[in-house]
């Protein structure tokens, strides 16, 4: 895929990324995940104290006192021997016992010394695979967006058995490791030597470096909290990482914002997860108007209430560390790893800027219970407490930083220096540009017809359009719609022809209309949303690649203040615009 402008006349007609050759069919290959469950380590045994003996005074003074006695009675001398013998047995005694002890604590030192040591580098050695297998575990939005622009095997891996389904990586962390040292109870130990264990243990606690991750069914809505400046990058984060991990045919997107975060989020219109023809959504995905957000809040309203179907919405309260996204990739091979995501399919991501201009309480009511529909509110706000409650994780982003705080309401913490990943606004518009095209060839669409939910202009149109201003020349050579500027030819007569252009498809083939032989008047009806204006630009984007300026021009008359064809403007074939701004043309 390659970026190109085609211009004529030095004005500009199309622009942006030409696809290889209409849709691109992508399968979905089996991926391998790693996942790390950690290792338990045997700590050293911890050299006791000397357990001193005290010196055995009574014991010598007794056979002192006995063999006096002996002699005393018997008057014999070997009674003597006897009370000298017993106080030197008793000393030798002492001393060996002595001599042993030390011996031993110096052994147990010795081996405390090297098991030890051997833990350290067992411990180093385990913190570098650690990292390298929780990073591999949840994919960096860099590496999503590499693997789905070059249709890798990381594109759309994600499955709903998985158990990182609608897992999103929110940034890098400083965590607890999955590494524990067992260690003994501990007792009547050398206070040096347990320190030195114990400060061992604490270094390798914690592993910076490793992703902080949230399961949007668990938490049921993601917050992210900053100005703008600071949360559109992290916006925009997500979103890529979620398009490129999870296919259109089991996650869609859907926009609720105000027209201020519409020019940021522009890229999605590209997007084939916001024009999925496997979504459940029948309106518009992308609203950023009063009209078309309260049709869009009303779509998703009924699906939720279809969905539950009366059985009302989970209270999702505080859990334990164990089962939260964080620590799931240590769950491989348990009975919780085989279950997979409990979530409707598809789910629906739905992104809500807190200024769009729609009433906050349905929002918030719709947020409350979406979750155990499959729709995901991810809720994005000036500050933390502008964010409604059932956001149980949010990001916080400061300005001009790209470090922020995450807040884990069901777990009860707080991760602090959490390092975002960020993408602009530029580098999404080129991820869904070079994404547009590509279907999930395994997804089955459940459509009785043949009649696509989108397409793309440039496919109908050929892409050759795009790659060379020649081939529209040609284009219009063909239709012979161009006069001959030859110095001195005479113009030829001829007969008014037709105004056939593409509009759309129609299933297998192009849709055509003539504005001429099927005109001249053409009434274009439907709700706010539907879809008029685009396809108004589609008819004269199809007329202007079909005719040259010599054969058709368009004077457009806007009643949405210029934003209907603002588009349309630089086309050579455009000789004016009157829009309700300027009320002396009208």
């Amino acid at each position: 895929d390659s970026e190109v402008r085609v211009t004529v006349a030095d004005s500009a007609v199309l622009t942006g990324v030409a696809p290889t050759a209409g849709p691109i069919f992508f399968n979905r290959s089996p991926k391998v995940e790693q996942r790390y469950r950690g290792k338990e380590f045997a700590g050293p045994a911890v050299p006791a104290e000397k357990q001193d003996q005290p010196f055995p005074l009574l014991a010598m003074i007794a056979p002192i006192l006995m063999g006096g006695a002996l002699f005393y009675i018997s008057k014999h001398p070997s009674s003597l021997l006897f009370v000298l013998m017993s106080p030197v047995m008793l000393i030798g005694n002492f001393l060996t016992a002595k001599t042993r002890e030390k011996r031993r604590l110096k052994k147990a030192i010795g081996k405390f010394d090297v098991h030890l040591a051997s833990l350290t580098t067992q411990l180093g050695e385990e913190r570098v695979t650690e990292l390298e297998l929780r990073i591999n575990e949840s994919p960096s939005t860099e590496d999503a967006f590499a693997q789905a622009i070059r249709r890798g095997p990381l594109l759309w891996t994600r499955r709903p058995e998985h158990w990182s389904f609608l897992n999103v990586r929110i940034g890098i962390g400083t965590m607890a490791s999955r590494n524990i040292v067992s260690t003994q109870p501990k007792g009547e130990m050398l206070p040096e030597f347990q320190s030195r264990l114990d400060t061992v243990v604490e270094e390798n606690r914690l592993i910076a470096g490793v992703p902080i991750i949230d399961n949007l069914f668990d938490s049921g809505a993601l917050g992210i909290a900053g100005p703008t400046s600071a949360t559109v990058g992290s916006v925009n984060s997500v979103l890529v990482q979620i398009t490129a991990l999870h296919s259109p045919a089991e996650l869609v997107v859907a926009a609720l914002v105000s027209p201020a975060w519409s020019t940021e989020l522009e890229w999605l219109k590209w997007m084939p997860h916001t024009s999925s023809p496997h979504s459940p959504l029948q309106a518009t995905h992308l609203a950023d108007s009063a009209a078309s957000g309260s049709q869009l809040l009303s779509a998703i309203e009924g699906l939720v209430a279809d969905r539950l179907a009366g059985k009302g919405a989970k209270r999702r309260g505080a859990m334990e560390q164990e089962g939260a996204a964080l620590e799931r990739g240590a769950e491989v091979g348990s009975a919780n790893s085989t279950v997979g995501t409990q979530s409707p399919v598809p789910a629906i991501v739905l992104l809500i800027s807190d200024d769009v201009a729609v009433d906050r309480a349905r929002l918030v009511q719709l947020a409350e219970q979406a979750a155990d529909a499959g729709v995901y509110p991810i809720w994005v706000a000036p500050s933390v407490p502008a964010l409604p409650a059932v956001c149980r994780t949010y990001l916080h982003l400061e300005p001009g930083f790209v470090l922020g705080t995450v807040g884990l309401v069901r777990l009860g913490e707080t991760i602090t220096e959490v390092e975002t990943e960020q993408v602009d606004s530029a580098r999404a518009l080129d991820f869904a540009k070079r994404l547009a095209p590509v279907i999930d060839a395994g997804a089955l669409v459940a459509d009785s017809s043949d009649i696509p939910r989108s397409v793309s202009m440039i496919t109908l149109l050929g892409h050759e359009l795009i790659e060379t201003s020649d081939a529209v020349i040609d284009r219009w050579r063909q239709n012979a719609s161009m006069h001959d500027r030859t110095p001195g030819a005479q113009p030829k007569p001829r007969r008014a022809g037709k105004l056939r252009a593409i509009v759309g498809s129609a299933g297998v083939d192009p849709l055509h209309l003539d504005l001429r032989t099927q005109g001249p008047h053409a009434l274009v009806g439907g709700t706010t949303g539907a879809g008029k204006s685009e396809f108004l630009q589609a008819w004269v984007l199809g007329m202007a690649a079909e005719y040259s300026p010599d054969r058709v021009t368009f004077l457009f008359v806007d009643y949405k203040g210029g934003s209907a064809f603002a588009d349309c403007v630089s086309l050579p074939h455009t000789v004016g615009l009157v829009t309700d701004l300027s009320p002396h043309l009208v």
